[in-house]
């Protein structure tokens, strides 16, 4: 898991610049969370309402192929950042 935050980590700092990272990344961990925390109600939910796990797993399914496509069409080359100048007499 170590491996996969940091490289997550140098991935957002090479894409959106590294003076964007606080903010993206913790975008990105408050909605990898959330999906997390209504996941597990989910999963029990519709077990609650199915009796099993078939839909849960379904729906995961989905769910995981559309984020890999997602995944995929990610531009690794490092984008244009914007770099902000003091303005006269700030320092």
């Amino acid at each position: 898991m170590a491996g996969v935050l940091s490289n997550t980590s140098a991935l957002t700092a090479s894409i959106y610049g590294r003076h964007s990272v606080g903010p993206v990344f913790g975008t990105m961990f408050l909605v990898h969370q959330t999906g997390a925390a209504l996941g597990a109600w989910l999963g029990g939910y519709l077990f609650e309402q199915t009796g099993g796990y078939g839909a849960a797993f379904t729906i995961s399914a989905v769910v995981l192929v559309a984020s890999s496509l997602v995944t995929l069409m990610i531009d690794e080359r490092p984008g244009a950042a914007i770099r902000l100048a003091p303005l006269a007499g700030e320092g």
